[in-house]
């Protein structure tokens, strides 16, 4: 899965979730669909309720089996309350006495937080003697919300040494689809670790800001 977080925030402008990137990025793939569907439902409901074929399909939620894709949401619900996600009090999934179709309600908690928007960073704004090299990181990584990040690594390690942790991305990618492992599920998690480890290693200190991509 890609960087979904960073994805809805440059396409959207800005959302408000009630929680951070280093919480969003310890969720399964699927409570991570489910925690940012939830936030915007709440931004005005008090109780969210969905039938169940049409919630599989907002997710998505896929399976050929009822049962299964009925499992799969009462797991990323009863992770999401398991790991403390701030937005959700309680959840049900039962069958509706009216229609006898499975309904599932989720419940909230208090009002979803409005002081901390997350924004994506604007390309625009980056100098443009390294705007171009950013620019091939964030299309190779898929990350615009670690923008800040990539800046503070080219000013701290230098354009050669960064290009070259994005070399070393690629041929990693390249083997992992070679070979039986599969491709980096999140590369901007991947960059970050390699950077911060060449930064270590010069004894440079590259810092993160809330909202960016966290180790994987």
């Amino acid at each position: 899965m890609s960087d979904t977080f960073a994805r809805v925030a440059q396409e959207r402008g800005f959302f408000v979730t009630g929680f951070d990137s280093a919480f969003f990025h310890g969720l399964r793939p699927v409570e991570q669909r489910l925690a940012l569907y939830l936030s915007k439902m709440f931004a005005s409901q008090q109780v969210h309720r969905r039938f169940e074929d049409d919630i599989y399909g907002a997710l998505p939620i896929e399976g050929a089996a009822a049962n299964k894709r009925r499992q799969t949401l009462r797991e990323a619900a009863d992770g999401l309350l398991q790991k403390g996600f701030p937005n959700l009090a309680r959840f049900d999934l039962q069958r509706s006495p009216k229609t006898g179709r499975w309904l599932a309600t989720f419940y909230r908690v208090g009002k979803v937080a409005q002081e901390a928007p997350v924004r994506a960073p604007s390309i625009d704004r980056i100098p443009e003697q390294i705007r171009p090299l950013v620019e091939d990181i964030v299309a190779q990584t898929d990350d615009p919300g670690s923008i800040p990040m990539w800046v503070r690594a080219i000013r701290g390690l230098g354009e050669e040494a960064v290009r070259f942790a994005l070399a070393d991305l690629r041929a990693e990618q390249l083997q992992r689809r070679a070979g039986s492992e599969g491709s980096i599920k999140n590369p901007g998690a991947w960059l970050t670790t390699k950077l911060m480890a060449m930064a270590k290693e010069r004894g440079i200190l590259i810092t993160r800001h809330q909202g960016e991509t966290r180790r994987p």
